[in-house]
């Protein structure tokens, strides 16, 4: 397995606290309801989730979250692999020659926040283009798309007194950055080292400022991505919110995807999966699904929403795990607490619904 830096010029580097960590006693399945059990002891307080869905039972997780958090835009498009596996498209593969036909999902806070974590799965499918790119598995040379955008306000990616950060977007030639139009928080390691053009991609992104002083204090972020190339330990990290110019170091919204464009896009067909987001200072408590009893070599991580959630028991309905590739197969269940610390040791958990990555669509 390898492992590639994010190259930042750091104010500090925070490690991830290790003696609060969550520790997992057991997992249980409920013979009458299917839901799983998660026993263990400080799993502390839960996130706010504003959004999660992995596209199987229509608008059953819409209707768990809570009243107006969760705002769609009309147009939805599901892509089913021959598996059964279904993902958001991002892309009307419909729309004539030459127009975008965008289909984007926004996701209203309801209210304004300065934290806010946001997990997806996202690639190319086979035989489909990067956006702007002539051909298959090849990065174009201008910038064509922003994977998702946090952002204050309905136009806050064009004021510049509203915060705008995307995460990531490529600016061109296989180049990414954690940035918005209101400057650049950090570049990352070029998309030829990590980005994975046969299989989804798993990000998390996190971003926090200081409610009390956020144009003073140093905020707070990560970025990481598993998948069959890489897999970024979650760091904290922690930057000047003076590479921000003129902003509200807050935010009320997120777009997935927020913008592709630029180039040829007749052969671009991008889809998301598994997306989650939660805001609020709980934001990094979360429940993580890898493939792998050693954190460090998943090769797949998903977050997925609880169903409840208390310090030492958490319960997830049964469709908060997709669909498996083939019956029996083993995958590791994790916690993460508020600060971010993730259970040094994982639950095994073995069901015919098991998540795993799907093939190609």
């Amino acid at each position: 397995m390898k492992y590639f830096p994010i190259f930042v010029c750091l104010l500090s580097l925070t490690t991830l606290p290790a003696l609060a960590a969550p520790s997992l006693t057991g997992i249980d399945l409920n013979s009458l309801t299917s839901e799983i059990e998660i026993s263990g002891d400080n799993f502390g307080a839960p996130p706010k989730v504003v959004y999660f869905d992995n596209y199987e039972v229509g608008d059953k997780f819409e209707k768990l979250l809570p009243a107006g958090t969760v705002n769609w835009l009309p147009k939805k498009l599901i892509a089913t692999d021959f598996l059964g596996n279904d993902a958001f498209r991002a892309r009307d593969p419909a729309t004539v020659s030459g127009k975008e036909g965008m289909q984007q999902l926004t996701v209203k806070f309801q209210n304004i926040y300065t934290e806010a974590f946001i997990s997806f799965s996202v690639k190319t499918p086979e035989g489909s283009t990067f956006p702007g790119a002539s051909v298959p598995k090849t990065f174009p040379s201008m910038s064509s798309w922003k994977f998702s955008w946090l952002m204050l306000g309905e136009n806050g990616f064009q004021s510049t007194s509203d915060f705008d950060i995307c995460l990531p977007t490529h600016v061109g030639g296989g180049s990414f950055l954690l940035g918005g139009n209101d400057g650049t928080l950090t570049w990352i390691d070029k998309g030829q080292s990590w980005w994975d053009w046969d299989g989804f991609n798993n990000i998390s992104s996190y971003i926090r400022f200081d409610p009390n002083s956020p144009s003073v204090n140093p905020m707070k972020y990560f970025w990481t991505i598993t998948n069959n190339l890489v897999n970024l330990t979650p760091t904290i990290q922690q930057q000047s919110p003076t590479v921000f110019k003129n902003s509200n170091f807050a935010f009320d919204r997120v777009n997935i995807p927020g913008w592709f464009g630029n180039g040829n896009n007749d052969k671009f067909d991008g889809v998301y999966d598994n997306v989650y987001v939660a805001v609020g200072e709980n934001a990094l408590a979360r429940v993580i699904i890898t493939d792998s009893p050693v954190f460090s070599k998943s090769r797949f991580s998903i977050v997925v929403m609880a169903k409840s959630w208390s310090n030492q028991k958490i319960i997830l309905d049964p469709n908060t795990l997709p669909k498996s590739q083939s019956k029996g197969e083993s995958y590791y269940i994790y916690v993460a607490d508020k600060d971010g610390a993730i259970s040094p040791i994982p639950q095994k958990i073995l069901c015919k619904n098991c998540p795993k990555p799907p093939l190609p669509l």
